[in-house]
């Protein structure tokens, strides 16, 4: 399903763009002793297709609000938040991330992706969750279609994230108050983007 949101002037001035959103959210310990199972992430947030659309707060709620601004055709793919704990389990990565990109790939083609993601997790048996999950996104949808993905201020990067990703954007207040402004730019940027306004480089 998608959302075409309302629109302004803004979506008047180009073509109206098909962006997916989704991503898998964590800070991750490797020295914390209790595990991060798919049950923290069902207690945190756990969304699936038109779900998505319903999220209001952090960085996805910015996003999907930058992107009703811009008139986008939306579509939601799947999102699950956890708090920080110990590095994911590898049966809860496995399944969050085979949903993901199976949504993903039934819902091709699409212009870009926007990745709600943290910067900062690790999986029992993948050390960089972000940057395997956009080089599996990038795979899907091609070299010409814009990643953007929103991070926490704490996140590290990695060669695979700016291998795979056109954009990686941080929030930047401690504490953090700005994940939705930071969503928001993430939204405003992939259409830059696509307008040919910007070109970003790594």
């Amino acid at each position: 399903m998608s959302d075409t949101g309302g629109g302004t002037e803004a979506a008047d001035m180009g073509r109206r763009y098909r962006i997916a959103i989704g991503g898998i959210l964590t800070e991750s310990n490797d020295f914390c002793g209790q595990p991060t199972d798919i049950a923290a992430f069902e207690r945190g947030v756990f969304a699936r297709g038109d779900a998505v659309l319903e999220l209001e707060s952090s960085s996805v709620g910015g996003m999907l609000k930058g992107l009703r601004e811009y008139g986008a055709d939306i579509v939601p793919l799947f999102f699950a938040a956890a708090h920080p704990g110990g590095a994911v389990t590898s049966e809860a990565y496995s399944s969050m991330r085979a949903e993901l990109l199976g949504a993903l790939e039934q819902a091709l083609p699409v212009d870009g992706v926007l990745l709600p993601l943290h910067g900062s997790a690790a999986a029992e048996d993948v050390d960089d969750p972000e940057g395997d999950i956009a080089g599996a996104v990038r795979s899907l949808v091609g070299p010409a279609a814009p990643i953007v993905v929103s991070l926490d201020l704490h996140a590290s990067i990695t060669v695979a994230m700016m291998r795979h990703c056109d954009v990686l954007l941080g929030c930047e207040t401690y504490p953090h108050t700005d994940y939705d402004k930071t969503g928001e730019r993430a939204a405003r940027m992939i259409h830059q983007i696509l307008d040919g306004a910007i070109n970003p480089t790594m």
